[in-house]
């Protein structure tokens, strides 16, 4: 592309990192991804990092790995994060003024109220506002432009302590990169699979099951309600495998992957020469299943929105490649189960699973960068108004100084015959 913004994402799992180099026209009509690479994580463990050395090592891999010497240039990089570190809060708040039309100002003095229940060096991923009222009256989508005396909402925050991130902050600037974004993972996954879809209107809970962790997300009307991560992911299955199969980590990988990928036969026999039955490891992998369906339900129940899923539950992330996921986790939940993948994007036309939270990364860069680029543009724009204003002032009182010097003169000469 001519004229294009390029960005830098990356999803750093337990076992890969995902690297993902993309670009979007100045005019954001269009988007493609330049390129996408995977290389092991080293230095990470049940989504903690470590070793911010190993990682840091691993990142400057990945970068390497791209084709494009210009890629690897990139300075600035955009990351997600979830798992154990995400914590949230709703707050119903309101605020009291003379009566007037509601105004954009009065909503941020909302979140900025809500903010004031958070420590010194917590750092806002995400946040919404919902059951927005005025005077009391009845829930409204937009207020402003209302006039009202009274401003209510609910307000809710996702949140993550800074000294919980800066291990892994460390290791990226330590590789020689700037955080440019920090976002939240399972927003990002659910803006990549459900972006054309209406069930973040009707209510849906996405599911986003990845290596190390699993990350819930609660949509209604097309605003986040509610959001709770665990340290429960594929890192588990191969811990399992490890401790009950006697065999090393890199055999259990093995072993994991290839039922994971649907190559496994009923006699499997690993690169060691070790003997697998296919259904042992089924049982395995079908207990771990049960763990996190348990916590789905429990999450979903303690968030006192179990009745606002319409739509039910999407599955994604590099765990959801399990066929036998959607049936247990249904079987247990009792609600409406499906999987789906992100949506693809020119030059990833067939995206994964697992692709679903660093394509959310590059989703929400690009609309930060295009909200960023509107307000600049608005803000060029009152100033070449106000000098546009102050030009047509200059030119009225230039006109006003000359009239008066041309009254002057004739004064001046009719004086002459007086």
């Amino acid at each position: 592309m001519e004229d294009n913004i390029t960005k830098l994402i990356m999803d750093i799992g337990n076992s890969h990192i995902k690297l993902l180099v993309g670009e979007v026209s100045t005019d954001f009509t269009r988007i493609k991804v330049l390129q996408y690479v995977e290389v092991p994580t080293k230095g990470m463990k049940k989504s903690v990092v470590e070793s911010s050395d190993e990682l840091s090592y691993s990142i400057q891999g990945a970068l390497r790995s791209l084709e494009n010497p210009e890629h690897r240039e990139l300075e600035k990089v955009t990351i997600g994060v979830g798992g154990k570190y995400i914590q949230s809060k709703t707050r119903k708040l309101f605020i009291e003024f003379e009566e007037r039309e509601v105004q954009e100002s009065d909503l941020e003095k909302l979140y900025e109220l809500a903010e004031e229940c958070l420590e010194s060096g917590e750092l806002v991923l995400k946040r919404e506002m919902y059951n927005i009222k005025v005077n009391n009256a009845g829930i409204v989508k937009n207020p402003i432009g209302l006039v009202a005396n009274r401003l209510e909402a609910n307000v809710h925050l996702i949140y993550v302590d800074r000294e919980d991130i800066e291990k892994l902050t460390d290791a990226i600037v330590e590789a020689g990169l700037e955080v440019e974004n920090i976002y939240l993972n399972a927003y990002a996954s659910l803006k990549s699979t459900l972006i054309d879809e209406e069930s973040t209107k009707m209510g849906v809970a996405l599911v986003d099951i990845g290596e190390g962790a699993t990350d819930i997300i609660i949509s209604k009307n097309h605003k986040i309600i509610y959001a709770k991560s665990a340290n429960l992911g594929g890192i588990h299955f191969m811990s399992d495998i490890m401790y009950l199969f006697h065999v090393p980590e890199e055999e259990a990988r093995e072993v994991y992957s290839s039922y994971i990928k649907g190559e496994m036969t009923e006699q499997y026999i690993s690169t060691s020469g070790k003997r697998f039955v296919k259904e042992d490891v089924e049982k395995i992998i079908d207990a771990r299943i049960g763990d996190i369906a348990t916590f789905i339900l429990n999450t979903i129940q303690e968030s006192g929105f179990t009745g606002y899923l319409g739509q039910g539950m999407v599955l994604t992330g590099g765990v959801a490649s399990l066929d036998r996921l959607v049936g247990t986790i249904n079987g247990q939940t009792g609600g409406i189960v499906r999987r789906k993948k992100p949506l693809s994007i020119r030059g990833l036309e067939k995206p994964e699973y697992k692709m679903a939270t660093v394509l959310g990364l590059f989703l929400e860069a690009i609309e930060d960068e295009m909200e960023l680029q509107q307000k600049r543009s608005y803000e060029e724009g009152k100033e070449q108004q106000q000098d546009d204003l102050e030009e047509l002032l200059g030119s009225h009182e230039a006109e006003k100084k000359s009239s008066g010097e041309a009254m002057v003169k004739i004064k001046k000469w009719i004086s002459y015959f007086i």
